[in-house]
């Protein structure tokens, strides 16, 4: 090994200190010693902590963790802010005279119907493809008034199978200005 000359025989000076610890044997140096070091220094200009199956972004200035995400859940990034994670699982929709298919919720998600319905969408992200299942209660015979924004294949709305705990799929995406819908009817 190469001897520095500043210090001879290999030995660091008690004189030296880093974040006031002095050097006069080995000194471990843990994160919570490095505080915040500058983006132009190397660093993130951050404490954050990584957070365990989070990800970690930058925002241009500083550095974040998200929150956990759930194993095989895609990151969908937050363009200015922070990425978020993907629901791929199907989410239920709470049943009422109208039944909002809230996007932020999942692509995936279902409702069993107990009346007639009208369905509103919120949070659609132009692009995506979203999936509805459409069930049944165990009364059947329920209807679902679309919004004037889905356009259907062949120009005209499906009649959902009205048979009592069977269910219809209706998959559409958003051109950002309409909702374009296909169907599968009388899964059983």
């Amino acid at each position: 090994p190469e001897t520095d000359p500043l210090c001879p025989s290999n030995v660091v000076p008690n004189t030296r200190t880093v974040n006031g610890h002095a050097l006069s044997s080995n000194v471990t140096v843990s994160y919570s010693d490095l505080g915040t070091v500058p983006i132009a220094n190397g660093g993130t200009n951050s404490t954050a902590t990584p957070t365990a199956g989070g990800i970690g972004y930058g925002t241009g200035t500083a550095h974040a963790y998200t929150a956990a995400g759930t194993a095989g859940n895609p990151i969908i990034s937050g363009g200015t802010g922070a990425p978020t994670f993907e629901v791929l699982a199907e989410q239920a929709i709470t049943d009422g005279a109208t039944i909002t298919f809230n996007a932020s919720n999942g692509i995936n998600q279902k409702v069993t119907l107990g009346g007639n319905r009208t369905l509103a969408i919120s949070n659609a992200i132009a692009g995506k493809i979203y999936l509805l299942r459409v069930i049944q209660d165990a009364t059947g015979t329920r209807t679902v008034t679309w919004p004037a924004t889905f356009k259907w294949a062949g120009g005209t709305a499906p009649t959902l199978t009205t048979t009592a705990a069977l269910y219809d799929i209706i998959t559409f995406d958003y051109d950002g200005t309409n909702y374009n819908a296909n169907y599968g009817l009388d899964y059983r």
